[in-house]
């Protein structure tokens, strides 16, 4: 049985970008990390709070709690019971997804003390509040717990199912067979193609940790060894090449691991450049890992508008010098939105036929400059989005091609990344 004493979903937030969270440094003290407290009295929406409240488990409700856990605490804030107070736990066990061995919680108006134990239950937060950050949440519900404990779990149970132990990062449940054939089928395929120097795009999110990992990054590869990461933003890569080890080998051998999970998708299709992606979901694990874009070219990335408008200039000039006769293939995708995958015929500089996804289309039905069937309409692309946001491009150094870009108009802006692929072949 719990006690609701605050219900402070206006409070909440959440966070979805990929590999931002990291569980809460319990090592900083918690008066320099508070901001100025809220003001209890207009958020709460259901009891008034009382200085003092037990966790004693009345009024029980744990039908929209975002986390829920079993742990012992280890550390309360100095102050009124009624401050802002973050309180410190060891974690026992998870009832929700795993948010490791430790947790700080917001949890004004609880009368709790170092060495309780207790289950906690209420929203989760996945951005900054009030200084802290990481996953983390605001208590709405606790119940005092016996060690070992008699009947008070019951209804935690009943509501989550078991609990399980912080930090596995594997699911409880056996691999599925399909999964694993499916994976081991993309990465035969990968070996059998046998690439010696190539790029590609790679995407990786792990719950567990990937400090070598965030948003795009465009890797190289000469001669098997890696040459060059460069994310596709102004940032640098945190990390020296040779702590990213294989990412290839780590995505399947990650996915192996996690084909148990409750959710779990994995696909592959080298033809078309996507070496392989998977994506897993569970209490004890989330992660997914994408590998695309592969290519045979090994020309440098470009970053940042001024070096990428210079480029352009310098493309634009080359490809003017190449044959007219020749078929495009372009590819563009756009957060959630449309994407294509166009083939354009052309014979002395003349559109003879453009397809998307093998079925004819009129040009004149594709919007610009968002859905380029042409070279030159990339390059329109490129001028349309000159000086906006961030910018990443790679053109073959021979022919001036833009043989990728990863247009980001609005940084931290959701949707709006537009990437674009092309390839070109003279030979019909």
């Amino acid at each position: 049985m719990i006690c609701l004493l605050l219900a402070a979903s206006a409070m909440s937030c959440s966070d979805s970008e990929p590999g931002a969270a990291a569980s809460p440094d319990i090592s900083k003290s918690p008066t320099t990390e508070v901001e100025s407290p809220p003001n209890l009295a207009e958020t709460s929406t259901t009891v008034q709070l009382q200085d003092g409240a037990l966790c004693d488990g009345s009024d029980l409700d744990l039908s929209s709690a975002q986390f829920a856990f079993v742990g012992t605490v280890t550390r309360v804030q100095p102050g009124p019971t009624r401050s802002v107070r973050w309180v410190t736990f060891a974690v026992e066990g998870w009832y929700t997804n795993d948010w490791g061995a430790h947790i700080k919680i917001y949890m004004p108006g609880f009368d709790v003390a170092p060495g309780d134990r207790l289950a906690v239950a209420g929203d989760a937060t996945q951005a900054s509040i009030y200084g802290v950050t990481g996953p983390s949440g605001i208590a709405e519900a606790c119940v005092a717990v016996d060690s070992p404990p008699g009947d008070q779990l019951v209804a935690w149970e009943a509501q989550f199912g078991d609990l399980i132990e912080p930090g596995r990062d594997i699911p409880v449940g056996e691999p599925d067979p399909q999964a694993l054939a499916a994976i081991d089928a993309a990465e035969q395929a990968w070996q059998a193609a046998e690439p010696r120097s190539y790029s590609y795009l790679l995407s990786r999110w792990d719950r567990a940790g990937t400090p070598c990992y965030y948003s795009t990054q465009r890797v190289i590869v000469i001669d098997d060894e890696l040459a060059d990461v460069s994310p596709l933003s102004d940032k640098a890569f945190p990390c020296s090449i040779s702590d990213l080890g294989d990412p290839l080998a780590d995505a399947f051998n990650r996915a192996r691991q996690l084909a148990g999970a409750e959710y779990f998708s994995v696909d592959s299709d080298l033809q078309n450049g996507l070496i392989f992606t998977f994506s897993a979901s569970d209490r004890t694990a989330d992660a997914s890992a994408s590998i695309r874009g592969f290519s045979e070219s090994t020309d440098p990335t470009i970053i940042g508008w001024d070096a990428v408008s210079d480029a352009t200039a310098a493309a634009r000039r080359r490809w003017a010098q190449t044959p007219t006769t020749r078929t495009n293939r372009i590819q563009t995708g756009v957060g959630e939105g449309d994407s294509h995958d166009l083939r354009t015929v052309e014979t002395d500089g003349v559109v003879a036929e453009v397809t998307d996804r093998g079925e004819p289309v009129d040009p004149a039905d594709l919007q610009q400059p968002w859905a380029p069937y042409t070279v030159e309409g990339v390059f329109d692309l490129i001028d349309y989005y000159a000086d906006q946001g961030q910018v990443a491009a790679v053109f073959d150094e021979d022919t001036g091609v833009p043989l990728a870009l990863h247009f980001d108009p609005i940084i931290n802006g959701i949707d709006d990344e537009l990437t674009v692929n092309v390839q070109v072949d003279w030979e019909g």
